[in-house]
C-alpha cells in the first residue's frame, strides 16, 4: 500500500506503508552494515574495546522503517560505569565517534562499501 504525506516545507511524498512488525525486515543488511560502522569508529575515535555485535529483534525497532541499531554504552548501576559515563571527556569520545559512523553509513550508503587501497 501507498500514501501519499505532506514534506516539511511544502509538497507532498509517497510513501510505501508495511506492518509495523515488518518495517525493519527490509533494513537488516542495512543495520547490519551500519552497526559495523559503528562499532569500528567507537573502537578507533573513542578508544573502546571490541564487542560482540548481537543481531535479535528489538521492540523498540520493530516500527523503524530504515536502518537502526541499539546502543548501550554502560548501565548507571554499575559504579564505574556511572563515572565512565558522566564524565564529560568520555561524552565527548562517544559524541564524536557516533557522528563519524553517521557520515560513513551515509557515504556506505550513497557509494556503496569502499575498499581501501593496499598499502
Amino acid at each position: 500500500d501507498k500514501a501519499v504525506l505532506p514534506v516539511f516545507g511544502g509538497g507532498s511524498r509517497e510513501v510505501s506503508l508495511v506492518e509495523w512488525e515488518l518495517a525493519q525486515a527490509a533494513h537488516l543488511d542495512g543495520s547490519n552494515a551500519f552497526a559495523g560502522i559503528v562499532d569500528q569508529k567507537l573502537r578507533t575515535t573513542a578508544g573502546l574495546p571490541s564487542v560482540t555485535l548481537q543481531r535479535a529483534p528489538m521492540r523498540s525497532l520493530a516500527g523503524t522503517n530504515m536502518p537502526a541499531l541499539l546502543i548501550e554504552m554502560g548501565y548507571l548501576s554499575n559504579p564505574d560505569e556511572e563515572r565512565m559515563l558522566t564524565s564529560d571527556g568520555f561524552q565527548n569520545n562517544i559524541a564524536l565517534a557516533l557522528t563519524e559512523a553517521v557520515a560513513a553509513f551515509r557515504d556506505y550508503v550513497e557509494h556503496g562499501p569502499q575498499v581501501s587501497p593496499a598499502p
